[in-house]
This record gives C-alpha cells, structure tokens and sequence, in this order.
C-alpha cells in the first residue's frame, strides 16, 4: 500500500511540474512531501516559486490537489489517498508509529532539515539537499555554513546565520513542548487505538546519552584512560549539554576542546585534546560517527573506531575499528588497537635507482702481417 500511495503522490507531482513547466521531483523529495502541505511543499521543499509568489505557490498547490483527486477518483484509489491525508497530518506534527517518550531520529531530521530550508527561504539561498542538512548535524552550524552550503565567506556571516538556524530550532523545540502536553507523538504515548493519552512530555529529559556510555566511561576511568571531548559548539553549550546528559562528573571541563579555542579544523581539535589529557597523539583513540573523523584522526597518528548509526559500516571501512554500541568495547580491545601497529623500520643502506656502471673491456687484435 505505500508503494501505491508513493506513486500516486509521483504521479500527481509529474502531472503539477509538466503543467507548470517544473522538472519532476525525485523520489526522496516526493517521500518528504507527504509529511508536508502542499504550499509549504512548494515554497520549502521544491522550491517552484519566483520570488516566493504567494498567488503562484497557491495556483500550483490547486493544480496538484486537482492532479492527486483526479487519481483519487478511481473507488481503489481512496484508501490510498485516505493514507495519504493521514501521513500528512501527521507528518506536520511529527509521525510516530509505536508509543515513545522521545523523538525518532527520523523526526529530529525533519525539524533540522525545516530549519535550515527556512533560514534559507528567508535569507534567499538555494535549499539545502538531504546530504547537506546530513552533513550539517555532523559538524555543526557554522561548519556547514562555510564549508558545506556555501552560504558565508567569513566566519562572523557564519555565526550570524548559525544563530538564525538556532532561533529556528529553539522554537521548534517550545512546539514540541507545547504539543507533547496535548499528546502529540513526541512526548504522550497512545495506545492501539489512539486512545489513552500519558501526559507525560515533563518527564522527558532534555538530552539523553546513548545507553550504557556511563558504564563504558567509568570503565576506562578505573584502568587510568583518561577521556575528552571535541565539540564544534561553544564552551557553554558543551559543558551545558554534558551536564544535560549526566557526564560532567565523568569528564574534566578542562579536558573539552570547543569552538572557542579557535582551531580550524578537526585533526586540529584532536590535538588539543590529547596536549590537555597530556598524552602523545599516537597513544590517543577517536570515537566518533563519521568518516570524517576518523581520517582526521589519522593525519594526526590517532587510532579510530566508528559506531554505526549516522553512517553505515561500508561508509567507515576508514576507521581501524566499527562498533554498533558500546556495550561492544572494553578496556581490553582498546588496548588491542595499539598491539597491531607496526612501526617503519629505518633504512641502513642505500639503494641505488641505477646500477652500478661497469668499464668496458678493450680488446686490441693484431694485423696478418
């Protein structure tokens, strides 16, 4: 059945963008609009408006809502399109399919992925793609500014959009408040039916740690591995967030690297962190979920391993290691990373590109006579 109504909504699109002389939209920007409205799916989303028209976004959302009831017409049709205006009230609200106390990361995807479209409406920039807004919640607003979007030469431009894209996400999170009260999915649970609403949204922590990340800390803590972090937020944000998830006890405030101390780029900031836990880069470990970061981790002689999640395991084969979860790592294993290195071996001797030239051998003949 979602395959149908995935192809009903494609072909009520092609049938808006051959009229309006649009290209027709992909597959994944077809998968998004059917969390949205039709006008917010036009202004936002594909983006076929000159100069943010109102009367034009209104024309071609009347045109695709002709285009979808037309499909709809047909008796078999109607449950699809009945799954449909379903997937898009919910959609505008956060869907949620199985009873949670905290958002999907499917949900916290599309909230970044309206705020960064937003500040890009207002500011008259190109929409971001699904592989930036990725890439954006990988290293941060302002990294993604200048080095992904493209939207900032400096990094004071940089800091004054950032702050937009939070202003956007901090009012986002009051509706989620605001909504979690009256049993949306983020915050009340329902039963089967939809019925029997927990008001619990004050109950949700504002962050929560992955499960098991104290354990693991503590454990390396008792075998004398000393622990930082490396953040593209500010001092304030970070430590606020450590205190959020509960490790602020675990890790020193002195050992955090931030946006702060000014380094340009990430094997930069691992550096950092290793002169403040005073140990040499190459006895360091990175942690983290990209790939990025563990290339930078190996310019600077670090071994790497990469939790899957944000990224698939074909996508950290650059990583010394993978891991699902923590629960996966111990001390021991840890220490196994370092027992495989092989050092290079100095060279003795020289060796020569050429060989060695030889004297040639005259020889001299006598005359008959």
């Amino acid at each position: 059945q979602l395959e149908a109504l995935l192809d009903a909504q494609a072909s009520a699109w092609a049938t808006t963008a051959a009229k309006h002389g649009f290209d027709s939209p992909s597959i994944d920007q077809i998968e998004l609009t059917m969390r949205m409205q039709p006008d917010e799916s036009v202004r936002r989303l594909l983006a076929w408006t000159h100069n943010f028209n109102d009367e034009q976004i209104r024309t071609i959302s009347s045109t695709y809502e002709e285009a979808l009831n037309g499909i709809a017409a047909s008796e078999s049709s109607k449950p699809l399109m009945d799954a449909a205006a379903s997937s898009r009230a919910n959609g505008a609200q956060g869907t949620a399919s199985t009873a949670s106390t905290e958002p999907s990361t499917d949900e916290l995807f599309k909230v970044a992925f309206d705020a960064w479209t937003e500040v890009a409406w207002k500011r008259g920039y190109a929409m971001p793609s699904n592989e930036d807004v990725l890439f954006a919640l990988t290293v941060g607003p302002e990294e993604a500014i200048l080095n992904g979007f493209g939207w900032a030469d400096d990094m004071e431009q940089s800091l004054q959009i950032a702050q937009e894209y939070r202003d956007q996400i901090t009012s986002k999170r009051s509706r989620w408040k605001d909504a979690s009260s009256q049993g949306s999915s983020f915050g009340a649970g329902r039963n089967g039916d939809g019925e029997g609403i927990r008001d619990d949204a004050a109950d949700i922590p504002a962050v929560a740690p992955v499960a098991g990340i104290h354990q693991w800390i503590k454990s390396l803590l008792d075998v004398e591995m000393g622990c930082g972090i490396t953040s593209h937020l500010t001092r304030d944000q970070a430590l606020m967030l450590l205190d959020f998830a509960g490790l602020q006890n675990v890790i020193p405030p002195e050992h955090c690297v931030t946006a702060d101390d000014n380094y340009d780029r990430d094997s930069q900031q691992l550096l950092g962190a290793a002169l403040r836990m005073e140990r040499r880069p190459d006895q360091c470990t990175v942690f983290d979920t990209t790939p990025n970061a563990a290339l930078a981790g190996q310019d600077v002689e670090m071994r790497t391993v990469a939790f899957v999640g944000t990224y698939p395991r074909y996508d950290l084969l650059a990583a010394d290691a993978t891991a699902v979860s923590f629960s996966e790592l111990t001390a021991m294993n840890i220490r196994r990373l370092f027992g495989e290195r092989v050092y290079d071996q100095p060279q003795l001797d020289m060796v020569q590109a050429q060989p060695a030239p030889k004297r040639k051998v005259l020889t001299r003949f006598w005359d008959d006579e």
